[in-house]
């Protein structure tokens, strides 16, 4: 519930300005069917490949953790939403897991959010 003016609010359903939702999966060796319906690039080597998949809360979120993960990491930027955070990237998937790892470092310790662990498929 979120505090105003004093008092607790009993109809708030939303997300606090310092909270997240990070969703951190990622797909190892995906069906190259997959790339092809996620509109990314069908030319990379699927045997090596991964595909991260992250949705933050607020959704601008997304925007400073694409740039975290192309530092982070040799990875490519397949989708990024602000208006939803949602942020797909894709590489090897030691580079996938590298920029996730750094992603969820640093909003944890940086801003405060509260992040889940990294899941592979």
């Amino acid at each position: 519930m979120e505090q105003s003016s004093g008092r607790f609010d009993a109809h708030y359903t939303g997300v606090g300005p310092r909270q997240t939702d990070n969703n951190g999966p990622y797909n190892s060796q995906p069906d190259e069917i997959i790339y092809r319906k996620l509109g990314l690039d069908p030319k990379v080597d699927y045997h090596r490949s991964a595909i991260g998949v992250l949705t933050l809360t607020p959704s601008e979120t997304a925007i400073i953790t694409a740039d975290l993960a192309i530092k982070a990491a040799a990875i490519q930027i397949g989708f990024i939403d602000r208006f939803s955070g949602t942020l797909i990237i894709t590489g090897a998937i030691s580079d996938v897991n590298i920029a996730f790892e750094r992603v969820l470092e640093y909003t944890s310790s940086q801003l405060g959010f509260t992040v889940c662990k990294i899941t592979k498929a």
